[in-house]
């Protein structure tokens, strides 16, 4: 899969507060780098939906990834309520990551978002999510 980055979306990130700033660039590379790594001929274009970094494709499930002022303890990723993709990881990574409802792992600003494994499945299974959606795990569980 080729990967659009999308400069605006860059300077977004590149004006967050230092403690913030580093860690979603982080999450950042890591979906590029997982994206390119996914043999499809579709393209995920990192874009802005609901006004927040997001990362999207023909095969995935969108991710948004953001931070706001007004809940500055605490950054977030984001993922379609109608998937499965948070329950999946919940199921499997209960203790690794705080989860809110369907759709949301939120992070404290301190917290290491890689501080275990499990962040690049998540991440890959909501890149290939059209593909892995029929398995129960998502490809999670590998």
């Amino acid at each position: 899969m080729k990967f659009r980055s999308n400069k605006d979306v860059i300077s977004r990130i590149e004006h967050y507060p230092d403690g913030i700033r580093d860690k979603l660039l982080a999450i950042r590379k890591s979906i590029e780098t997982i994206a390119t790594s996914i043999d499809s001929q579709c393209e995920c274009v990192e874009t802005f939906k609901w006004n927040e970094p997001s990362y999207t494709s023909k095969i995935s499930s969108t991710i948004r990834m953001d931070w706001k002022e007004k809940n500055p303890e605490h950054y977030s990723l984001f993922f379609n309520c109608q998937s499965r993709i948070v329950e999946t990881a919940k199921g499997l990574f209960d203790q690794d990551f705080v989860y809110v409802g369907n759709r949301e792992i939120r992070f404290n600003i301190h917290d290491d978002p890689f501080k275990t494994p499990f962040l690049p499945c998540i991440l890959r299974a909501a890149l290939e999510y059209h593909i892995v959606k029929s398995d129960p795990l998502l490809g999670m569980g590998q």
